[in-house]
């Protein structure tokens, strides 16, 4: 393993790190953006302050090769604002959401709002 590197105010914009171990680096007050993460194992990462505006997040999980019962480890998302966004073909089973804003929220073209609604009159 080679030396660690300290880098402060320092531009590298346009650099590429390919086969590279990046595990234990902190990347505090950088400016990433238009940064491209492909192929990377991003296991157990913190991610706070971050804004994540415009990004795309796509094939996120185990992989092509995992096999068909495997599962991934579950992800959190706390304080997150996620207005307006899309998910699209994603495998949400077992997802548990609590203490949320949902106004607006639809999955498949229905109203979460009423879908509680009406599951709380159903109760009784």
């Amino acid at each position: 393993m080679g030396k660690p590197l300290k880098v402060g105010k320092q531009k590298i914009a346009g650099s590429t790190f390919q086969c590279s171990d990046l595990s234990q680096t902190h990347f505090v007050n950088c400016k990433m953006a238009g940064a491209v993460l492909e192929d990377v194992n991003f296991s157990d990462p913190v991610v706070k302050y971050a804004q994540f505006g415009g990004a795309t997040f796509s094939f996120i999980g185990l992989g092509p090769d995992a096999p068909k019962d495997a599962r991934q480890r579950p992800v959190c998302f706390g304080t997150f604002d996620l207005n307006s966004s899309t998910f699209r073909k994603d495998d949400l089973s077992n997802v548990q959401i609590s203490e949320c804003r949902m106004d607006g929220m639809r999955i498949d073209g229905v109203l979460v709002t009423d879908m509680i609604e009406a599951h709380k009159a159903r109760q009784g």
